[in-house]
């Protein structure tokens, strides 16, 4: 951990002090620069996916649907006993 805090720091998108009352305790804050960096990632893949979803007709939906079922369906293992219960 911190050998990123290290990096960041370096990089002007973090601050670090330590605690007046407790010296093993060390607060971090982003810096101005930091929160830009935040600003500007991209989104989650997630977030990414579901708006692609979203923008799908409801013909396409129930396509992307029927097939994702028979992927499924493709990729499930056979059920194997392992022990006789």
């Amino acid at each position: 951990m911190i050998g990123i805090l290290d990096r960041l720091e370096a990089k002007g998108f973090i601050t670090r002090e330590r605690s007046r009352t407790d010296r093993r305790q060390v607060f971090v804050a982003l810096t101005a620069e930091g929160l830009k960096l935040t600003e500007e990632m991209p989104w989650p893949l997630q977030e990414r996916f579901a708006q692609g979803l979203d923008s799908l007709t409801a013909q396409e939906k129930e396509q992307f649907d029927i097939m994702l079922k028979k992927l499924v369906e493709m990729m499930e293992a056979p059920k194997i006993p392992l022990w006789n219960l």
